[in-house]
Order: C-alpha cells, then structure tokens, then sequence
C-alpha cells in the first residue's frame, strides 16, 4: 500500500510500556483496508514481528465503529485454547459471543451451550451471529467485521481450518443474501502459503 507523508500520525501510544510514549498511524493504510471491507472483502494483514499490526488492526476497529455500518469484534488468538480443532472453534465462538455481549444494544448473542465438532459448526455458528441463515441478527443491521489478531499463535493446521471456515462462511450464502460478515486476519511472514 502506498502512503503519502501526510497521512502519517505521531500519537500518544494507549500501551502500558512506559519506555514507548508515542506510535505512529498511517490513515492511508487504515482507510485501505476499511475500502476493502466496505467492498465486501476480506483482508490477511502479514508482516514481521514488532511491525505494529495490531495497531493497525485497532485503528480500522475505530474507523469501522465510525460508519455506523460494522460491529468490529477484535478477537485476540493468544486468549483462545488451540488444544485441538473442538476447543479451538469451540473457544473462539465463546470469545466472539462474550465480545458480542460487551458490543452494545444486541440481542443476547448465541453461546455455543455445547462443544463445536469443527469448522462446519464454527461457520453454523457465525451463520447465526449475522443473521444470514434466516434468523434474527444478532448485530442488527450493521455487519460483522471479525478482526483477527496474531495467526502466528495458532498451529498451521488450525490456522488452515480457520481461514477455510472464514472462506466458507463468507461465500456460502444464498446467492441474493447481502455479506452478514467480513473479515480482517493478521499474521506473521511466515504464514502467505496457507491463503
């Protein structure tokens, strides 16, 4: 992506780290990626480690809050269990759910009551999240934006099922049904042979 100098932002860094007062925000950047989102498509964010990608990530989460259009649910990979594929997409709805329940004026978000099989499940479960199965949505009529930070924390075969089950939830929808969700994922370098 190309930046202009004049997009770029010194601001105070929100982070706890008391050597590191200030970050830098690249609005150019920001406003790629929400292009993309409001063009109905799903974004990888891969770099090196330190590269700031999580900030970038909270960034777009402020600029999605802002259109009124997508509930931004940032879901952190470090907090969810990768024990196996049922845990793994059994914990990430539970994280989804607990952040849909802390986003605001929802109805009560579907927790798993018992655990997902696999990605099939996983994807039945954002089926109902966004109301593209035919019940009533969950985020209303705004859009779900999932962004999803540090891959890196997750084996690759996880990893793999994840992106398959955010590739098919996103494609597989009746064909005159309007994209319920879309979907942000960042990761390390090492990652671009599994998209």
């Amino acid at each position: 992506m190309n930046s202009n100098s004049s997009s770029w932002q010194i601001i105070p860094c929100a982070d706890t780290a008391s050597f590191k007062r200030v970050r830098v925000r690249d609005d150019a950047r920001v406003q790629a990626v929400v292009r993309h989102l409001q063009a109905d498509e799903c974004v990888a964010l891969l770099g090196p480690p330190l590269s700031e990608k999580s900030h970038l990530l909270h960034d777009v989460a402020d600029a999605l809050r802002a259109t009124d259009r997508f509930l931004p649910l940032y879901l952190d990979l470090w907090r969810a269990n990768s024990g196996d594929e049922a845990i793994f997409f059994t914990s990430l709805a539970r994280l989804i759910a607990d952040a849909l329940a802390g986003g605001g004026p929802h109805s009560d978000p579907v927790a798993p009551a018992e655990p997902l099989a696999g990605p099939r499940d996983f994807q039945r479960f954002l089926a109902e999240c966004t109301g593209s199965d035919g019940r009533a949505a969950v985020v209303g009529d705004r859009r779900l934006a999932l962004l999803i930070d540090h891959l890196q924390a997750l084996p690759h075969d996880l990893v793999h099922s994840l992106l398959l089950a955010l590739r098919s939830a996103y494609m597989e929808r009746e064909a005159d049904a309007a994209h319920g969700m879309v979907a942000v994922v960042t990761g390390g370098m090492n990652l671009p042979g599994l998209f």
